[in-house]
């Protein structure tokens, strides 16, 4: 599989990946799904990980939040949803709080919103439904988090 993967990641890094009890780095869990779709003769890739992607996400946030703390994914999802928000508005993540709000706080117009829900549903892989369908239902930050955290459970339970 090293070979396959290139020199991209060394053996021990794809050893890790299944060997150590931390997840691995999207990127790598990434290249993993390319190799291993390819070798899948029912399956491509690209329809597998969508998929994979969910549960990765809630896998992280599950061992980010231990055994207590918020509902499943809040928090990684969070983090995530920030950072994006962050990026395209040209702000510090730690500036962002879940009561943020997107009009009047961040003065979002439909443009930016736009932007917005396309980073989001391009990031998170979600493709159940239209974020921007949403658009003005979600009001703040934690409207946000709370709906992706919603999409990926459902993309999650929605697996055969």
């Amino acid at each position: 599989m090293s070979k396959d993967i290139g020199n991209s990641y060394s053996r021990g890094c794809i050893h890790d990946v299944f060997t150590k009890p931390q997840l691995p780095a999207w990127d790598v869990v990434e290249c993993l799904i390319e190799v291993l779709g390819s070798r899948a003769p029912t399956t491509t890739p690209e329809e597998m990980l969508g998929e994979v992607h969910a549960l990765w996400v809630l896998a992280a946030a599950d061992s980010r939040r231990g055994s207590g703390g918020s509902p499943l994914g809040n928090e990684a999802v969070r983090e995530e949803v920030e950072d994006i928000i962050a990026h395209l508005f040209n702000m510090r993540p730690r500036e962002l709080t879940p009561a943020t709000r997107f009009v009047e706080d961040l003065g979002v117009d439909s443009l930016a919103s736009l932007e917005l829900a396309m980073a989001i549903e391009r990031h998170f892989k979600l493709d159940r439904k239209p974020i921007e369908t949403f658009a003005s239902e979600l009001l703040c930050v934690g409207d946000l988090v709370d709906f992706v955290c919603q999409e990926l459970r459902a993309a999650v339970a929605d697996q055969p």
